[in-house]
């Protein structure tokens, strides 16, 4: 019986010296007090969409908006294609032959590339942010050439 592990192993007053009783006596008190306030933390997926955007991974979205962008502007013309462009030279190229205004592409593109290259998921309202300025941007671009 002596060797099968307790949880808790009663200490009488007699089995320590005061001070050394009163000492454990505190640590229980506080690990009890302790373990009592311990309550698990509301779990949401991070960077997965609620409400409207259920089963939404929102970087995801955020990021494959550039394809979605530039399958616009090669519908337009060839001559608007990436072309083996990095996302930065593509968009300069873009604000070179006006076909973006610079400060909107501009600040589109540092946005995608944080997202893009960054570990850190997006909050909701940061995606709803991300989409309007994504959305202003598609609306900038003429139909036509």
């Amino acid at each position: 019986m002596q060797d099968i592990p307790k949880l808790y192993i009663p200490i009488g007053n007699s089995d320590l010296s005061t001070s050394s009783y009163r000492l454990v006596q505190e640590e229980l008190l506080n690990s009890a007090s302790v373990s009592l306030k311990l309550r698990p933390l509301e779990q949401k997926d991070l960077g997965w969409g609620q409400g409207p955007f259920l089963n939404v991974h929102l970087k995801t979205s955020c990021i494959n908006t550039f394809y979605e962008l530039e399958q616009q502007l090669s519908g337009i013309s060839f001559h608007l294609s990436r072309q083996n462009r990095t996302a930065r030279l593509y968009f300069q190229f873009l604000i070179q032959q006006q076909i973006i205004p610079e400060t909107l592409g501009m600040a589109y593109l540092d946005w995608w590339e944080t997202l893009r290259y960054s570990t850190q998921e997006m909050t909701e309202q940061e995606f709803r942010d991300f989409l309007k300025l994504f959305t202003g941007l598609r609306r900038s671009i003429p139909l036509s050439l």
